[in-house]
């Protein structure tokens, strides 16, 4: 989990504890008066991880390990490249295995429908995008075209203890979900 959402889980908590606490005094006994401090000394101490801490240069730092985990991929990233275009890529593998890769240069010009290739423009993470089918597979992939003239991409598909336990679809969408509002283009 990343952490600023744990700071702010823990926030919340402490929140929620405090309120509790107040609710449950009794007349005579001292209200905490250092909780306040407490709350903004934990809030100061987080280290805050925005967006913009992550690049596609570290494509594996674009998912961390409990959400790949929700994912049904639980490991650690691991970085490679494509074998057909040389690009840059990180997989994790489980029950699903997920992909996030970046090609300078790339685009999805000429890309068509075929017989196991189903493409359909897409709206993900408030960008577009095209949805590429690939039916022989169980496997679905957005392509996203970056302003720096990238092609981003991720995919998920089943592996074989996954298969029939997933859509495909719906775990890539939620994979772009977490990642693509981290994508730095540089």
């Amino acid at each position: 989990m990343n952490r600023a959402v744990t700071a702010a889980a823990l926030l919340c908590a402490a929140g929620l504890t405090v309120l509790a606490a107040c609710g449950q005094s009794t007349a005579g006994e001292p209200m905490p008066s250092d909780v306040p401090a407490q709350e903004e000394q934990t809030s100061s101490e987080a280290p805050a991880t925005e967006p913009d801490d992550y690049t596609l240069t570290d494509l594996c730092g674009l998912l961390e390990p409990d959400e790949a985990a929700r994912l049904h991929a639980p490991s650690e990233g691991r970085p490679t490249n494509s074998v057909s275009t040389g690009a840059d890529l990180c997989t994790w593998r489980g029950e699903m295995y997920l992909v996030a890769g970046a090609q300078p240069g790339g685009t999805t010009e000429g890309l068509e429908s075929g017989p196991d290739q189903i493409l359909e423009p897409a709206e993900v993470a408030d960008m577009s995008a095209l949805r590429k089918k690939t039916p022989s597979l169980k496997a679905c992939e957005l392509l996203f075209e970056l302003p720096s003239d990238t092609l981003f991409s991720i995919s998920a598909g089943p592996l074989s203890s996954g298969e029939g336990k997933y859509d495909s679809c719906a775990v890539v969408d939620e994979f772009a979900a977490i990642t693509v509002p981290r994508v730095k283009d540089d």
